[in-house]
């Protein structure tokens, strides 16, 4: 039942979205853009964002919205080498990047997650690249990871003001097993601190879904013993304390949190409307909240798929591959505090559509046809004109 619950809520953020802080240190700045999901490989900076495509990364400044390989070497080729051995030689090329691909960006440099291979066992490597792609540093190894344990580049692992911080298992010097939250400074400078399991009215939970917001980590838990329901909660590393958000009246399945409007959107999947012969048939309910979980309100309509938030808008794309499956379904809906701003229905002119990031100024869509992956975008400014201009970006 567990791993159903957790496919369920990976469906929910499939192939997830993603954002990146801006220069300044606002709670906004810092709140759902250090939080990473599955194939997160987009990462904002100040002037403009980082990607990664078939294993290289490439650097794209607002100004031009011109992508160029994160590599100064004269004479490289880059993504254009065909000379295996030269491949390797490019500061932008990254050779040992999981398949769930995870791109960060923090104080100036770059983070990822790689791997190192020994004997057929992998260890995780959360690796600093400096902004020109010139230098790598290892951070933290994930080397006291038990064997069956999953981690890295998931749901369950956020970046946020200087400190690396993941939900699960590590093993203490004695081999004994240690569960709950950690973090690990940037720096490289210290070891894990193990923050301790969260604990809730004598419940011990399981933090899915990890997102850093101001002072704070929010997670989803399963409550009772038997995995179900999920329920909203948040963690206080300073005081390792824990407090449950607001109850929406009717057992959960799955879910996730993200801070929209200086509160909090959630969408959440009612246990009750859930089909158990198809998992993939479910309807996901909009919540908003206040920042400490009050004041509650159901928004109409379903939120499946994927969505993102920014100071203004909430972004909701269900991807072309769940679309198939709900005909009637809008793909992509803009939502403001007063309600449904936009609508579109990306399959003419995206095919493959997977999930968005949003920037400073402009949201990107990822998507994968025959041809392999890609990126486009559209100008935020076309939301108030209510017709949106996509622009290719790759390929």
């Amino acid at each position: 039942m567990r791993k159903l619950l957790c496919i369920l809520s990976a469906l929910l953020l499939l192939l997830s979205s993603c954002a990146a802080p801006a220069a300044s240190d606002s709670e906004f700045d810092n709140a759902l853009y250090m939080a990473s999901n599955l194939n997160r490989n987009v990462a904002a900076a100040e002037d403009g964002f980082f990607f990664t495509q078939d294993r290289y990364v490439y650097y794209v400044p607002y100004d031009t919205m011109e992508p160029r390989a994160l590599c100064a070497k004269p004479n490289c080729l880059h993504d254009a080498e065909t000379d295996e051995q030269r491949k390797a030689l490019c500061n932008a090329r990254l050779d040992s990047v999981q398949t769930a691909e995870c791109l960060f960006y923090d104080g100036g440099a770059l983070y990822t997650l790689t791997a190192e291979t020994d004997g057929g066992q992998i260890t995780r490597v959360l690796t600093r690249i400096s902004a020109d792609g010139a230098e790598r540093k290892t951070v933290y190894r994930f080397d006291r990871q038990p064997q069956q344990e999953e981690f890295g580049g998931g749901t369950y692992m956020a970046l946020h003001r200087g400190y690396c911080y993941w939900s699960g298992t590590q093993l203490d010097a004695d081999q004994q097993a240690e569960s709950g939250l950690w973090r690990v400074a940037l720096d490289g400078k210290r070891q894990a601190e193990y923050l301790g399991e969260p604990v809730w009215d004598g419940c011990t939970l399981t933090p899915l879904h990890l997102r850093a917001v101001g002072e704070r980590l929010f997670f989803l838990s399963p409550l009772a013993s038997t995995g179900e329901p999920m329920v909203p909660f948040s963690f206080d590393p300073a005081a390792r304390s824990t407090a449950r958000l607001f109850d929406t009246g009717r057992p959960v399945s799955a879910g996730s949190c993200i801070p929209w409007n200086g509160g909090l959107f959630c969408a959440m999947i009612p246990l009750d409307e859930r089909d158990p012969e198809n998992p993939l048939s479910f309807a996901a309910h909009g919540y908003t909240a206040s920042a400490d979980g009050g004041d509650v309100q159901e928004l109409p309509g379903s939120f499946n798929g994927d969505y993102i938030a920014d100071d203004r808008y909430l972004y909701v794309l269900l991807p072309a591959a769940l679309a198939a499956m709900q005909p009637d379904a809008v793909p992509l809906r803009i939502l403001d505090a007063g309600g449904e701003r936009l609508r579109c229905d990306l399959a003419a002119e995206v095919p493959g559509y997977r999930s968005l990031c949003v920037l400073r100024d402009a949201v990107l869509i990822l998507y994968e046809d025959a041809g392999g992956p890609g990126i486009c975008w559209f100008a935020k400014s076309d939301i108030e004109t209510g017709s949106l201009r996509i622009l290719p970006l790759t390929r």
